[in-house]
């Protein structure tokens, strides 16, 4: 029997992939991938900077409405903040703006670098725009990490109405990619109102005192 010829069809040039054509897998390559990887990560972080509810407290930490502050009184404002997000807020990439409106300032003696979360935040003062204001810029990636900012501050010689106004939000600065899954809560206000001091009691008596006196004494006449 006569054998069977095989025909071999040889496969185009363009399928061929030569030495000089190859990729080599080296370190450099690898730490290459692994780079475009982490910036990939990184520009699409979805997290959510946000802030809380604003409060004023005595300085024996019991609240104070707003409404009633008092002229040259001392108080603390306590302003809840973080990363409402499970997903890493990365360094640098947001910040908190702490406005105190015109009826306010820091206390004189109060330390920002030792104030509440400043392991978490750079706390600054800047005054400008009719108001102080305390920023705060992100020093630490953190994921989903809430807590209690606090100052004191103290009402100027003065009296009227004005707005305590929070921020937490991205900065877009230092090349940060963070975006944001939430823009509902980046901002909180509260206005409040400052009036002169009650009289002490010690005061109302004597004026009630003299009151009565004045009212003897023309009865007499």
């Amino acid at each position: 029997m006569k054998a069977q010829q095989l025909n071999i069809v040889e496969m185009p040039r363009f399928f061929k992939l030569s030495s000089s054509n190859r990729i080599p897998v080296t370190i450099s390559n690898f730490i290459a991938i692994i780079g475009l990887i982490l910036v990939a990560q990184w520009s699409n972080a979805q997290s959510d900077p946000g802030v809380g509810s604003i409060a004023i407290l005595d300085l024996d930490n019991n609240p104070v409405a707003a409404s009633q502050l008092k002229k040259n009184g001392t108080y603390k404002l306590r302003l809840q903040v973080g990363n409402y997000s499970t997903n890493i807020l990365h360094a640098g990439c947001a910040e908190v703006r702490v406005g105190l409106g015109s009826l306010f300032e820091l206390e004189e003696n109060f330390d920002l670098s030792t104030a509440p979360l400043s392991n978490l935040y750079d706390w600054t003062i800047f005054t400008g725009f009719g108001q102080v204001e305390i920023v705060g810029e992100l020093l630490v990636d953190i994921g989903n990490v809430l807590g209690n900012a606090e100052f004191e501050i103290t009402a100027i010689d003065d009296v009227g109405n004005s707005t305590f106004n929070t921020s937490f939000k991205l900065n877009g600065g230092g090349g940060c990619t963070d975006s944001e899954t939430n823009l509902s809560n980046n901002i909180a206000n509260l206005q409040y109102g400052v009036q002169n001091p009650w009289p002490s009691p010690a005061r109302m008596r004597q004026f009630t005192s003299m009151k009565m006196v004045w009212r003897l004494s023309t009865k007499m006449m």
